[in-house]
């Protein structure tokens, strides 16, 4: 018993010997600013949204693992140009010229407009909408809604704080606000899906190597994993619906449908380009 004992160890000292190293997985710290339904940290320090899950499905195919950074608003592509971070996790429009992009982009959840209960004006009645300035801008809002209000006939309120955004819809001072689709607000009704720009995988200058190692990733995981679209749409909402022209064929919606559940009158709701 005592040498086949020793010989069992010995064996398992040579296959240890013999058996090549397992490399550990590169790591690559990813930058982000909290937006609602796409990237945010809980406070038991979870992640959760559409942009993160589609990043950790990325590092699977990429053979890496991501570390995730929360960055100031305002500041994130200088912090990327400093090398604290390796990848941003940025919006595709007006790009900076010295920084490198993703050829795809990713996905995000839509942004709705929806009537508060205790509304004072309809929808379609000059109403107040209001906006969480953090993450929207209101050349970005106003471009959007043009859609739906090519005349204008709105007012855009800005809100810094989550909070005091809730008491005003709670208190009646706004008519409407602007949510993402993932977290349908207490006491508002959905009226219409917005669009706003997607996401990009964004590096800094000189990191040629690992946007390309990247995008050849993703070109794998798009091919193999061709659901993805189709759980954000489900988590999303329903597709955009089209615009139709008024009596007077002004092209002003006339709306009829929300797009859940149905409380409004039908014409308080809207039908979207």
């Amino acid at each position: 018993m005592r040498y086949l004992f020793r010989a069992l160890c010995t064996l398992l000292l040579l296959l240890a010997v013999a058996a090549p190293a397992c490399a550990a997985a590169t790591v690559y710290r990813v930058g982000y600013t909290p937006t609602p339904g796409f990237f945010t940290r809980t406070q038991d320090g979870s992640f959760h949204g559409s942009g993160y899950a589609y990043l950790e499905e990325l590092s699977l195919y990429a053979g890496c693992r991501f570390d995730y950074v929360e960055l100031p608003l305002g500041q994130e592509f200088d912090r990327l140009r400093a090398g604290e971070v390796d990848v941003l996790v940025g919006a595709s429009g007006m790009p900076f010229p010295d920084l490198l992009y993703s050829h795809h982009d990713i996905a995000r959840p839509g942004l709705e407009l929806a009537l508060a209960d205790n509304a004072a004006r309809g929808i379609s009645d000059n109403p107040r909408i209001a906006y969480f300035s953090k993450i929207h801008s209101e050349g970005t809002l106003r471009a959007t809604l043009a859609h739906i209000y090519p005349q204008g006939g709105y007012t855009l309120v800005p809100f810094d704080n989550l909070l005091a955004m809730d008491a005003a819809v709670a208190a009646g001072e706004v008519d409407a606000i602007t949510n993402d689709s993932f977290h349908p607000h207490p006491g508002t009704q959905a009226v219409a899906n917005l669009r706003l720009l997607a996401s990009h995988l964004i590096f800094a200058p000189g990191n040629a190597a690992l946007r390309d190692a990247l995008d050849q990733a993703t070109d794998e995981m798009l091919t193999v994993t061709p659901n993805l679209r189709a759980l954000f749409e489900q988590q999303g909402g329903q597709e955009e619906r089209a615009a139709l022209p008024d009596a007077e064929g002004k092209g002003v919606p006339r709306g009829a449908q929300p797009l859940h559940r149905p409380r409004l009158p039908e014409s308080e709701a809207l039908l979207l380009l």
